[in-house]
């Protein structure tokens, strides 16, 4: 699979969690406006884990895994 560096220039990134985890497990789904793809990066392991043309099918993988999209800040109330 062909990775870009996490270093170069992106255009916005969603951060997208596994609750299901403890911690909440963390990918960044990262768009690069030069190619028009959509990277799922996984910071533990400091690598693109899938790359995508279109976000819809980036936000399909993360949801088919049970990703969810963090839309503000997100509280434990356990």
């Amino acid at each position: 699979m062909q990775t870009k560096r996490i270093t170069e220039h992106f255009t916005w990134f969603e951060v997208w969690y596994d609750w299901s985890a403890y911690p909440p497990y963390v990918l960044i789904l990262l768009h690069y406006e030069s190619d028009a793809s959509f990277h799922v990066y996984d910071p533990a392991e400091k690598e693109t884990r899938q790359i995508f043309k279109t976000y819809e099918d980036a936000c399909d993988w993360l949801w088919e895994d049970e990703y969810t999209k963090v839309t503000g800040r997100m509280i434990d109330e356990d």
